[in-house]
């Protein structure tokens, strides 16, 4: 066999030990041991390839039998992990090199961020979603084809944005990836490449929630991990927006920064007031020094789609008030629910409520007029109908 020859079958080795492996899926949670595994691989890298280039050509040259007389030329294979499921190492060399591990060394990774086409080339593994929107529906998990839009219904899960970030505190750039789900969720997933360059699931990073119904957008935080811009409701024209960071603590994914809850809003409620004619009571004899008992009713109702908050109804008229006062403003005492505890409890939406007082007036009164008004902590978007004017008749 000529110099060439042995060329040749030192070329083949190195070319069967590097050939590329197809696409692989991580499970979720493997981010430490892939970090790990990846620092480790920089720590060894440079003594492993230097082993490899020393043994693997001199075990394929002494493969073929050159040096050993009497033996005919055996074939040189380089063995190299399954296409499927957790990547194999490479098998050791029968001439293993003195400072290599007794597994064998995993090799760097490469190729740069996942890309779109890439991550939706073939399944890939999806965190399981904690709230699935208000449908109650649950939104695909575990391996899922995602598509490469937004725009999907149901249970498919599709890809909003992608942001390259430090995602695992190892100061190189992974994939960040706003998932949107069809029932109406959102998370954020972060996405690497294994030792082989193939595709896995570093882990969740935020995920929406019944409080936080709403991921908007998404983008790289300068220290490490990302920002995510949420709100407190899905209708584009109705929310409120935070930005919140979330980042790798060594440990979990967690959020590091910004507002931890939503204030709470105070929507406009729509309260209107109404009143019923007052009844009058008899008087037996003379009107003079007596006094005539008077029922009067009002109904509350809420007219929006919002529960309101607790409600008093003020009273204005020159007559014995139902708290036996003469004259004046009076804060009436809802029945069961007394003013000075807070007025009477909230209603819900479409909500209706009849509050009846008594009170007395001069038996010698044949018309009088009243106004009563009804006062909430909310905004109300109808102040016309917060007002009454009613009268007593008994002529």
């Amino acid at each position: 066999m000529t110099e060439h020859d042995d060329v040749q079958l030192i070329d083949e080795a190195f070319h069967q030990l590097s050939a590329s492996l197809g696409p692989a899926v991580r499970p979720p949670g493997g981010v430490r041991d892939l970090v790990a595994r990846r620092r480790r691989t920089r720590v060894t890298t440079a003594t492993v390839a230097a082993g490899l280039v020393a043994v693997l050509p001199v075990a394929a040259f002494m493969g073929t039998g050159r040096g050993q007389p009497g033996r005919d030329p055996a074939p040189v294979a380089a063995s190299v992990g399954a296409t499927t499921g957790t990547p194999s190492a490479p098998s050791a060399s029968a001439t293993p090199s003195p400072s290599a591990s007794p597994s064998a060394p995993v090799p760097a990774r490469g190729g740069g961020p996942v890309t779109l086409a890439e991550l939706t080339a073939a399944p890939v593994a999806v965190p399981e979603w904690p709230w699935s929107g208000s449908s109650g529906t649950a939104c695909a998990d575990g391996l899922v084809r995602l598509a490469s839009s937004a725009k999907v219904g149901g249970a498919r899960v599709g890809v909003v944005q992608l942001h390259q970030a430090d995602l695992d505190g190892d100061a190189e750039l992974e994939t960040a990836a706003l998932l949107r789900c069809g029932h109406g969720a959102e998370q954020v997933v972060a996405f690497d490449r294994d030792a082989d360059g193939r595709v896995a699931t570093l882990g969740q990073v935020v995920a929406t929630t019944a409080d936080m119904p709403a991921i908007v957008d998404i983008d790289a935080r300068p220290r490490g991990g990302v920002t995510a811009t949420v709100a407190d409701s899905r209708t584009a024209t109705d929310r409120q927006r935070q930005e919140r960071q979330y980042a790798w603590d060594g440990e979990r994914y967690g959020q590091v920064g910004g507002a931890t809850s939503f204030p709470v809003r105070q929507r406009p409620v729509d309260l209107g007031l109404t009143v019923a004619d007052p009844v009058a009571g008899p008087v037996s004899g003379p009107c003079e020094d007596a006094m005539r008992d008077v029922s009067v009713t009002f109904t509350v109702k809420n007219h929006s789609r919002q529960p309101s908050d607790r409600f008093h109804l003020e009273w204005r008229g020159g007559a014995f008030l139902p708290n036996g006062s003469y004259d004046g403003p009076y804060w009436l005492d809802t029945p069961g629910h007394p003013a000075q505890d807070g007025g009477h409890r909230g209603l819900k939406p479409g909500e209706s409520v009849d509050l009846t007082f008594t009170f007395k007036i001069d038996a010698c009164v044949t018309e009088w007029g009243f106004t009563t008004d009804i006062h909430s902590g909310r905004p109300d978007p109808d102040t016309g109908n917060n007002h009454v004017l009613w009268w007593l008749r008994t002529g």
